[in-house]
């Protein structure tokens, strides 16, 4: 099937991991896709063609939103699928997160995803497009030393439901 046939598509995080096969799946049924992840050799042992594309990018850096939004309607002219993939787990304690942890878990995990989202959403309303943002079960409850995760990841599901009330 080519379900995502000529759609582009972002998917952050594409070098490795769930961000890996999101990118392969999409592009098996025909989504255009830009594949981003900050690990260049990640992204280099990605197929390429036509129709997947690979971007070198850290979410979190200053400017990278805008930029990874601009490579995808460079290459393919629109934005269809968001995919927020990026994330980082296991986190410290937290008697023992220092705030450079905190940080570092809130940009990754939330941060990029709302200004990723921000940037792109101008392209996605007018193809009609969707975003999905990749979450976690900590974002709804508890559990052993996941603070910071599981706060980062609450903010992404608040963000998911207010997008979905804004714009379905």
């Amino acid at each position: 099937m080519k379900r995502f046939a000529g759609r582009p598509a972002i998917v952050t995080a594409a070098a490795s991991g769930i961000g890996r096969a999101i990118a392969l799946r999409l592009h098996e049924e025909g989504a255009q896709v830009l594949a981003v992840d900050i690990n260049d050799e990640g992204l280099a042992a990605l197929p390429r063609s036509e129709t997947l594309r690979t971007f070198v990018a850290d979410v979190t850096a200053e400017g990278a939103p805008q930029a990874i939004v601009d490579e995808c309607l460079r290459q393919f002219g629109a934005i269809r699928v968001l995919v927020n993939n990026a994330g980082l787990g296991n986190c410290p304690p937290f008697h023992e997160t220092t705030d450079a942890d905190y940080q570092k878990f809130a940009d990754i995990n939330q941060k990029a995803t709302f200004l990723i989202t921000r940037a792109a959403l101008q392209a996605l309303i007018e193809s009609r497009g969707v975003v999905l943002n990749i979450a976690s079960t900590l974002g709804l409850v508890g559990y052993r030393r996941q603070a910071v995760y599981s706060m980062a990841k609450a903010g992404v599901i608040g963000l998911t439901r207010n997008l979905a009330a804004d714009y379905a």
